[in-house]
């Protein structure tokens, strides 16, 4: 919900808190709106992931997509 938020309401969220999401539902479509949305430079996002709960190849899995994300996050100016 922050992700999707901070995306799509840049406007008015700058700030956001991605915390232990299933970003593999929507990998795809998350990436192409960062892709397609322009975010301003003040913008943070802070991801963090819990490793507790899942195994070692979903916590590498979750860490691939959230470096995936980061990606075009930061092409933008965009710090996370």
């Amino acid at each position: 919900m922050a992700l999707y938020t901070i995306i799509h309401y840049n406007r008015w969220f700058s700030k956001a808190a991605v915390i232990s999401a299933s970003l593999a539902l929507a990998m795809h479509l998350f990436k192409e709106d960062i892709e397609h949305t322009e975010m301003s430079s003040d913008t943070r996002i802070f991801f963090s992931l819990g490793t507790a709960e899942r195994s070692e190849e979903e916590v590498a899995s979750q860490q691939n997509n959230i470096l995936t994300l980061k990606k075009p996050v930061q092409k933008q100016g965009v710090r996370s």
